[in-house]
């Protein structure tokens, strides 16, 4: 934006006065700032969940690693990483219809949305499957989530994985939440990748 106003200046216009300079300038700068806007929306379009006005998987790896950032590399930090899923959804899609589903999912992503300690992060990763990254909080903290989600939101299945920030990767975090959510269910995950409940 300065650099066009400082070429729009130095321009060599003869007929160029002060209103038409200002025109020029405030054409730019709210040329810029639409730009702006624009781009903020579209990345929190591709960021976010239209259903739920949650972080979609692209906003939870941004806003996880944003999280992380804001801690000491050598503070002894607790990260936990919750995996949700709504249980029974495709039997209320084909009882009741998707729209009840879709209610379900909006109901209790609200739920969540009211109960997730400040230092957290909640996204949908698609379907009926909910993460959420939580740091720096104290045991107790994250015990009430966990505590609210079972009580406010019932059948929902979940796990859970913790480790200290300097040895925290979200992804391998997720996939030992995910597996102990399904070890919760009765149930192991299939496939070589499979990651036993630490």
């Amino acid at each position: 934006t300065v650099a066009c106003v400082v070429a729009v200046a130095l321009a060599p216009a003869r007929h160029v006065g002060v209103i038409t300079f200002l025109i020029i300038v405030v054409a730019i700068t709210a040329a810029a700032e639409s730009f702006g806007l624009l781009m903020r929306a579209m990345f929190t379009a591709a960021c976010s969940d239209p259903m739920t006005g949650l972080l979609n998987r692209a906003g939870w790896e941004i806003g996880t690693s944003d999280l992380l950032r804001h801690f000491r590399p050598t503070t002894s930090v607790s990260v936990v990483v919750v995996a949700l899923d709504i249980d029974g959804l495709k039997t209320l899609n084909d009882t009741q219809g998707h729209q009840a589903g879709d209610r379900r999912i909006t109901d209790y992503a609200h739920q969540w949305k009211q109960l997730v300690p400040r230092r957290a992060v909640l996204a949908r990763l698609g379907g009926d499957e909910f993460a959420v990254c939580i740091a720096g909080e104290d045991p107790g903290v994250v015990r009430d989530f966990l505590d609210g989600v079972r009580t406010r939101t019932p059948s929902v299945s979940l796990g859970t994985a913790t480790a200290n920030l300097s040895g925290a990767n979200i992804a391998a975090l997720y996939a030992q939440a995910d597996a102990a959510l399904y070890q919760s269910r009765g149930r192991r995950l299939q496939g070589p990748d499979t990651v036993a409940n630490s």
